[in-house]
């Protein structure tokens, strides 16, 4: 069994005297690990975001299907030549605003997380416009699985 104290930079190999790990490679594994919690926690809130976005715009568009009639008729006996679709929109946001759980309030909270997360993959990826690229190339590879996904899951 084999025990690597990051702290310390020591690794314990158990049976045997303690071993000093090359400082320069130690920091590489770090730097290797720490970029890829990064990368996976900037997949994992973007993804979550997504299918948020996803599951209201769903859920928007239901409500309009169920409701489109309804408020058609009353625009046209209010005499309103006002659009359908808006008063539609307009009325589920606030519908969905007043619950308890707003999802759009969810929705900027994800997305700022996102900002945060991402900020700091850019500064991982060596700053500037070379992390920018890196984080950009990675976001559209992102993108492209997330349009040729069918579902995606809020797990």
């Amino acid at each position: 069994m084999v025990c690597l104290n990051t702290n310390s930079r020591h690794v314990v190999t158990m049976g045997t005297p303690v071993l000093i790990f090359p400082a320069d490679k130690l920091q590489v594994f770090e730097s290797t690990v720490k970029g890829i919690k990064l990368k996976q926690k900037f997949i994992s809130i973007k993804m979550k975001a997504k299918g948020l976005e996803n599951s209201i715009r769903k859920l928007c568009q239901e409500f309009r299907d169920v409701n489109y009639e309804k408020m058609n008729a009353f625009l046209r006996r209010t005499g309103s030549t006002e659009d359908t679709v808006f008063h539609l929109n307009r009325d589920f946001e606030v519908s969905l605003g007043s619950k308890t759980e707003n999802g759009h309030q969810k929705l900027e909270k994800l997305r700022l997380k996102e900002k945060k997360v991402r900020q700091k993959l850019v500064v991982h990826y060596g700053g500037g416009q070379i992390g920018e690229d890196k984080v950009r190339n990675l976001e559209e590879g992102l993108q492209m699985f997330l349009e040729n996904s069918c579902d995606i899951s809020l797990t």
